[in-house]
């Protein structure tokens, strides 16, 4: 029996949004209607209307799901050519690899291209052909990957050269990027090759931002998560109460780069503003405490000590010095033992990992580890908004720490490289509490 949507495949060999409704009709055509003008665009680079073209939308929102279908869709069309597709790392790259691979072997495809067979002898996913490529069909790699001996003739595709915000914010690692998009990426492709760049805009300086400042697209489409009405742009992805619930819990850098696709520079005060507490209920509440530790150089030990009553954390006292370890370690333990702290969590990316072992031996506390492997700025702008709606700080506190504490923690800039373990403090708090205690 024919299915009703057969009479689309006809057109789906030559239209590319057709192909789409045909391959996945409630999710393109029912659930992610405004794909259509990523398609349209898609088309475009196919027809060789346009040449360059740069995507971005907010995340979970179908991009890699119809670019791996797009590559299908131009290799059904042009089996004799190849596409390049390079990714963040070599593991995202095998997992689109093998999407795409897939929607060419599927039922489906077959109906639109019957003649695309792939060849039995190169079928893996660091690089396959069909039957009549003259050279490998699809192929690509992670960021820093090689990939040596190939060349894209039918289009060359970046998706997502960033992991997340913490690449940006590296120098180091953006850096790297830039060159291995000019170098590596840029060297595969052969004469008149379409470039397509997806990806979340972080900043000017990103590849995106940076070849747009070159003039480098002929078509950039970017799609908010939120309208100028101030509505979610697709349901199906996120509804706008739970993207208002995201924008209230992170920096408006993130909200602005990851979900609006449209970076801002960095500037201003991360903490504008804090709040204050008088007194607390001695009986209510557990007591969770997290330790940045420092045993050397001009870096704080900081450790906050928290009081979690319904959603809200209360700051009832710190450590906060540059002392070593010998010295704090009695402290932290008579911290233990005066506030009964039932949690305490320790960076173990320094000297961490040997203090866990130690006070564990000291104390019936419940002490883990946390490695972290983020961007200290990254980690704080991810938490601020967490912090600034939930977290309280005493009025006149009698620890002169803790004053130290609080106005580090005031003082701090978006661009700030230093002087920032107090808000890297709260902002790993604010990650136990909301994975273990809020979920």
């Amino acid at each position: 029996m024919k299915s009703s949507l057969d009479i689309l495949i006809q057109p789906a060999r030559i239209n590319f949004w057709a192909f789409c409704c045909y391959y996945d009709y409630e999710f393109f055509r029912i659930k992610r209607p405004f794909l259509y003008q990523i398609a349209e665009a898609l088309q475009n680079i196919s027809d060789k209307k346009i040449h360059s073209l740069a995507v971005s939308l907010p995340p979970r929102s179908g991009k890699s799901y119809i670019i791996s279908l797009f590559a299908a869709w131009v290799i059904g069309n042009n089996p004799e050519g190849s596409v390049m597709r390079n990714c963040c790392t070599a593991t995202l790259y095998n997992k689109f690899s093998y999407d795409t691979r897939d929607i060419v072997k599927s039922g489906k495809f077959k109906n639109v291209f019957p003649y695309i067979e792939l060849s039995n002898d190169k079928t893996a996913v660091t690089g396959w052909n069909v039957k009549t490529a003259k050279q490998v069909t699809y192929f690509g790699n992670g960021v820093g990957g090689t990939i040596i001996g190939f060349g894209a003739s039918l289009v060359a595709i970046t998706d997502d050269l960033y992991k997340d915000h913490n690449d940006y914010f590296s120098e180091t690692i953006n850096d790297k990027i830039l060159f291995w998009y000019d170098s590596a990426h840029g060297s595969r492709q052969e004469n008149d090759c379409p470039i397509i760049d997806m990806g979340t805009r972080w900043g000017e300086c990103d590849v995106i931002g940076t070849n747009i400042k070159k003039g480098k697209y002929d078509k950039i489409i970017t799609v908010p998560a939120l309208n100028d009405e101030g509505a979610t742009f697709c349901d199906d992805v996120k509804s706008t109460q739970e993207y208002l619930d995201i924008k209230k819990d992170i920096d408006s850098f993130i909200w602005n780069s990851e979900y609006m696709q449209d970076p801002q520079p960095l500037e201003g005060l991360v903490f504008p503003e804090i709040k204050y507490y008088d007194e607390l209920n001695d009986n209510e509440g557990n007591i969770i405490a997290y330790a940045d530790t420092a045993d050397e150089g001009t870096d704080y030990y900081a450790m906050p000590i928290a009081k979690l009553i319904a959603g809200k954390v209360y700051i009832i006292d710190v450590i906060f010095n540059q002392y070593n370890l010998d010295t704090n370690t009695p402290l932290l333990l008579s911290m233990i033992d005066k506030y009964n702290i039932d949690n305490l969590h320790i960076e173990t990316n320094k000297e961490g990992g040997l203090l866990v072992k130690n006070l564990r031996n000291q104390t019936n506390c419940t002490i883990r580890g946390l490695f972290n492997t983020a961007n200290k700025m990254s980690r704080i702008f991810t938490q601020s908004g967490f912090i600034m709606d939930n977290f309280y700080f005493k009025k006149n506190h009698s620890n002169p720490e803790y004053e130290k504490f609080i106005s580090q923690t005031k003082r701090v800039m978006k661009t700030s490289r230093s002087n920032d373990d107090a808000p890297d403090a709260l902002a790993g708090l604010a990650f136990i509490i909301r994975r273990n205690f809020l979920t």
